[in-house]
């Protein structure tokens, strides 16, 4: 798999930001979640057992794990923006069993829209 990416963007997806690259042969996002450490907590745990739930969380830790997503520029089969408010537009890269929308400035959807579309065309 190519590492550079061709275009990278951040857009609102499913109600979180996330870090978009568009590389030759893929589109990979990845939404940051947390995740409670529960092995570095374990210790922790038994000092805090009388605590709150939020003190036990700092015995325990959180930290942001990324979830990447994945889709191969072979099987997009369209790409379309259609406004979204006054300032976002959505860009809608389309497959045969699903349709993932990246929301992102009106500035930037017709220029992410063109680069998927070249490389879609170059598959």
């Amino acid at each position: 798999m190519e590492t550079e990416a061709v275009l990278t963007f951040t857009s609102h997806i499913e109600g979180k930001n996330a870090k978009v690259h568009v590389y030759r042969d893929r589109i990979e996002w990845g939404k940051n979640r947390h995740v409670i450490n529960r092995a570095a907590g374990q210790a922790g745990r038994a000092v805090l057992a009388g605590s709150t739930f939020g003190l036990s969380l700092l015995g325990g830790g959180v930290s942001k794990v990324a979830s990447p997503d994945m889709i191969p520029m072979r099987q997009i089969t369209g790409v379309t923006t259609k406004r979204d408010g006054l300032i976002n537009s959505k860009v809608c890269v389309i497959t045969s069993g699903d349709t993932i929308e990246f929301r992102v400035s009106h500035g930037d959807a017709a220029n992410i829209k063109n680069v998927i579309s070249q490389l879609m065309l170059a598959v």
